[in-house]
């Protein structure tokens, strides 16, 4: 009885197993692609926000620890109602002079180096565009800084024999550099200071001045702005100082959280929510200015009454720590997103600076 020899190929269950077998290592494969895709974009995403992040904190850290107290600070706070992500984002402005070692990045007026310089942090405009018509994601988060350098006097910048026509919005933008001394800036009228402040910052109507455009512009496209270009895509900036007396960071929209703004908030109201048009904003040393009154730093109520964290101490340097908005330290908040979306809500981070 001979052998019978065993068929050559594959049964049709064989082959329907094997290619069962072979799909499954298809879908398989194109999971772990999928997945190995999505955290290498994770991965960079997360580098991308960790570099702006440090490279904002380390700024933050070397402009405040020189920061002068002798000097001016000018801070507003200033909060708009985003629809689309159902918060407030802020888009606070903080002037104030520093020590340190400073440099002029263009050389429009050769290599200015000085010890003393004028630095402004804000969310810059673009194009013309306010930083809160923009999308959160396209933001920029600027720095500016004018040295101190009174050799290139005269003339004096910025003039202020006629402000704001003889300094401007441009001319700020532009310019690396004053040459007035700090003695000679703090003995500026107030009203003709409020125009200089308006053309730093964008707040309009400070100590009676003049409405006229002001704030940092940063165009990608315009290599002359580039040397305020902090950080780009940072959807809010918010700046507030630590109050002994109240054992918290001011100012708060919401200081106990409940939603409820009327009963405790910083801020200047409209009704139940934040102004829409006036801010809240500390000018120190001597004065300070609430945007449509006039009054000292507390929280204002649509009746025109104040709550009992209402400060009615002077403010001067003796006074630093107590004054609310300034304190012991600084806390910075901001929303940082990535340039692909990979985090479409940003991530928001926190750093404090401690100036005793």
């Amino acid at each position: 009885m001979t052998k019978q020899k065993k068929q050559s190929g594959f049964t049709l269950v064989e082959l329907l197993v094997a290619m069962g077998l072979l799909a499954a290592i298809f879908v398989a494969s194109g999971f772990i692609f999928r997945a190995a895709i999505k955290a290498q974009k994770t991965a960079k995403a997360v580098l991308e926000i960790t570099q702006k992040l440090q490279t904002i904190t380390s700024q933050l850290d070397t402009d405040f620890k020189g920061i002068d107290r002798d000097g001016e600070i000018f801070i507003a706070w200033v909060a708009r109602y985003d629809v689309g992500l159902g918060k407030y984002m802020n888009f606070d402005r903080i002037v104030f002079f520093a020590g340190g070692n400073f440099s002029t990045y263009h050389q429009y007026n050769g290599d200015i180096r000085g010890t003393t310089a004028r630095v402004s942090y804000m969310l810059a405009k673009n194009n013309g565009v306010a930083a809160s018509g923009l999308n959160s994601n396209e933001r920029i988060l600027a720095r500016s800084q004018h040295l101190y350098e009174p050799t290139l006097s005269p003339p004096a910048f910025p003039d202020v024999s006629n402000t704001p026509a003889s300094f401007t919005e441009l001319d700020n933008n532009n310019s690396e550099y004053y040459t007035q001394s700090l003695a000679v800036w703090k003995s500026i009228p107030d009203i003709t200071k409020g125009d200089i402040l308006t053309t730093l910052t964008d707040i309009q109507n400070i100590s009676g001045s003049s409405t006229h455009p002001g704030g940092l512009t940063v165009d990608t496209s315009n290599p002359s702005s580039i040397h305020m270009l902090l950080a780009e895509g940072v959807g809010s900036f918010s700046v507030q100082g630590w109050n002994d007396a109240a054992q918290r960071w001011v100012p708060e929209i919401d200081p106990d959280g409940d939603g409820d703004l009327t009963d405790d908030s910083d801020y200047r109201l409209e009704g139940a929510n934040v102004h829409s048009t006036n801010v809240i904003a500390l000018w120190y040393p001597d004065m300070f200015a609430l945007f449509g009154e006039t009054s000292s730093i507390g929280t204002w109520q649509t009746d025109g009454t104040y709550n009992w964290r209402l400060y009615l101490g002077p403010i001067n340097e003796p006074n630093f720590n107590s004054i609310p908005g300034l304190g012991r330290a600084f806390k910075f908040t901001f929303t940082i997103y990535d340039s692909k979306g990979v985090f479409p809500d940003g991530k928001v981070f926190s750093h404090i600076v401690y100036l005793d």
